[in-house]
Protein backbone atom coordinates (compact mmCIF):
# COMPACT_ATOMS: atom_id res chain seq x y z
CA UNK A 1 0.00 0.00 0.00
CA UNK A 2 1.25 3.49 -0.64
CA UNK A 3 -0.22 6.91 0.18
CA UNK A 4 -3.09 8.76 -2.75
CA UNK A 5 -1.28 11.37 -4.87
CA UNK A 6 -2.29 14.04 -6.95
CA UNK A 7 -2.13 11.99 -9.74
CA UNK A 8 -4.08 8.96 -8.49
CA UNK A 9 -6.78 11.28 -7.33
CA UNK A 10 -7.02 13.32 -10.51
CA UNK A 11 -7.48 9.84 -12.72
CA UNK A 12 -10.59 9.35 -10.64
CA UNK A 13 -12.38 13.06 -11.24
CA UNK A 14 -11.02 13.82 -7.45
CA UNK A 15 -9.32 17.27 -6.79
CA UNK A 16 -7.42 17.48 -3.81
CA UNK A 17 -8.57 20.60 -1.85
CA UNK A 18 -7.02 20.66 1.70
CA UNK A 19 -4.30 18.64 3.46
CA UNK A 20 -4.29 18.41 7.23
CA UNK A 21 -2.41 15.99 9.69
CA UNK A 22 -3.90 14.60 12.71
CA UNK A 23 -2.34 13.08 16.09
CA UNK A 24 -3.29 10.57 18.58
CA UNK A 25 -1.34 9.67 21.58
CA UNK A 26 -2.89 5.93 22.81
CA UNK A 27 -2.03 4.93 26.45
CA UNK A 28 -1.10 1.00 26.48
CA UNK A 29 -0.38 -1.16 28.75
CA UNK A 30 2.00 -4.57 27.25
CA UNK A 31 -0.87 -6.39 27.25
CA UNK A 32 -2.75 -3.85 25.37
CA UNK A 33 0.33 -3.17 22.98
CA UNK A 34 0.66 -6.87 22.27
CA UNK A 35 -3.30 -7.55 21.81
CA UNK A 36 -3.13 -4.75 19.26
CA UNK A 37 0.08 -5.19 17.35
CA UNK A 38 -1.41 -8.96 17.03
CA UNK A 39 -4.25 -7.47 14.74
CA UNK A 40 -1.52 -6.26 11.89
CA UNK A 41 -1.98 -7.87 8.92
CA UNK A 42 1.67 -8.48 8.19
CA UNK A 43 1.74 -10.45 12.04
CA UNK A 44 -1.50 -12.11 10.62
CA UNK A 45 -0.40 -13.08 7.69
CA UNK A 46 3.12 -14.83 9.05
CA UNK A 47 0.68 -17.13 11.54
CA UNK A 48 -1.71 -17.58 8.83
CA UNK A 49 1.32 -18.81 6.12
CA UNK A 50 2.46 -20.79 8.98
CA UNK A 51 5.87 -18.68 9.52
CA UNK A 52 5.08 -18.39 12.95
CA UNK A 53 2.34 -19.22 15.63
CA UNK A 54 0.41 -16.93 17.48
CA UNK A 55 2.40 -17.72 20.86
CA UNK A 56 5.95 -17.40 19.06
CA UNK A 57 4.55 -14.02 17.77
CA UNK A 58 3.19 -13.02 21.33
CA UNK A 59 5.98 -14.02 23.36
CA UNK A 60 8.68 -12.13 21.13
CA UNK A 61 6.62 -9.10 21.33
CA UNK A 62 6.39 -9.08 24.99
CA UNK A 63 10.28 -9.42 25.21
CA UNK A 64 11.09 -6.82 22.53
CA UNK A 65 8.13 -4.44 23.33
CA UNK A 66 8.91 -4.52 27.72
CA UNK A 67 11.85 -2.68 27.92
CA UNK A 68 9.62 0.84 26.62
CA UNK A 69 7.82 0.46 29.89
CA UNK A 70 9.56 2.01 32.41
CA UNK A 71 5.56 2.27 34.58
CA UNK A 72 2.72 -0.11 33.67
CA UNK A 73 1.72 2.05 30.91
CA UNK A 74 3.19 3.88 28.03
CA UNK A 75 1.97 6.42 25.40
CA UNK A 76 2.09 5.81 22.27
CA UNK A 77 1.84 9.09 19.40
CA UNK A 78 -0.16 7.93 16.32
CA UNK A 79 -0.03 10.46 13.37
CA UNK A 80 -0.89 10.66 9.74
CA UNK A 81 -2.35 12.83 6.65
CA UNK A 82 -5.99 13.79 6.43
CA UNK A 83 -6.81 14.66 2.61
CA UNK A 84 -10.06 16.22 1.40
CA UNK A 85 -11.21 15.33 -2.01
CA UNK A 86 -13.63 16.77 -3.86
CA UNK A 87 -15.41 15.41 -7.25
Amino acid sequence: RRPVTRADATSYGLDLVREDTYTNDVSFSLDQLVSYLLTQTNVIDAIEKGDDNIGTVTRWLEEELGELFLSPRATFPFAGPILYFRK
